[in-house]
């Protein structure tokens, strides 16, 4: 059990590193061989989150954090697309160190490009699902959010469980009484 805590506390710190600014500027100055490091460290939290922590438990974490109902579908994709992804990004990073040419890399650009092009159109459509003026809905999507129950019952039970004893969460609808 120490070596299963060290081994995700050691993962978790590497990659929560990597998603700093600094990091992920620091990242694309690193050598390949770093970039595959990372990507199966990615692929190893992955794995433990969801095949080691199980699928009910994981599925249940999600449905009691995000107050919706998780799909078996989404659940089966994160446990298994997700992995056979990083792998096949593992393969690519594999294959261009071995053989390295000019070619490989604008493939590997043209990659990475169409990874940031679906972050971009994300970003715009959860924009334009938003309410209120173009400001408020930029405002809204950048804004930080607490990681806490939706449901006000399992909020409760969460800040007993959590040992918080006051998370100042503004509600829209009490403001309207």
């Amino acid at each position: 059990m120490p070596i299963i805590c060290t081994l995700i506390f050691c993962l978790a710190a590497t990659s929560v590193y990597f998603c700093t600014q600094l990091g992920f500027s620091q990242l694309n100055l690193l050598p390949r061989m770093a970039l595959f490091s990372n990507v199966l460290i990615s692929g190893v939290l992955v794995l433990m989150a969801t095949v080691v922590y199980g699928r009910v438990r994981f599925q249940c974490d999600l449905q009691f954090m995000l107050g919706k109902t998780i799909s078996s579908f989404t659940i089966f994709f994160i446990r298994f697309g997700t992995p056979i992804f990083l792998g096949l990004c593992l393969g690519q990073l594999v294959y261009y160190l071995i053989t390295f040419n000019e070619i490989h890399q604008g493939v590997m650009w043209l990659s990475q490009g169409l990874l940031f092009l679906l972050a971009i159109v994300y970003m715009v459509y959860r924009v334009t699902k938003t309410n209120g003026s173009f400001r408020q809905r930029l405002q809204q999507c950048l804004a930080p959010h607490d990681w806490h129950p939706v449901d006000a019952d399992n909020r409760r039970f969460y800040e007993e469980i959590m040992g918080i004893s006051e998370m100042l969460v503004i509600d829209a609808n009490a403001n309207n009484t």
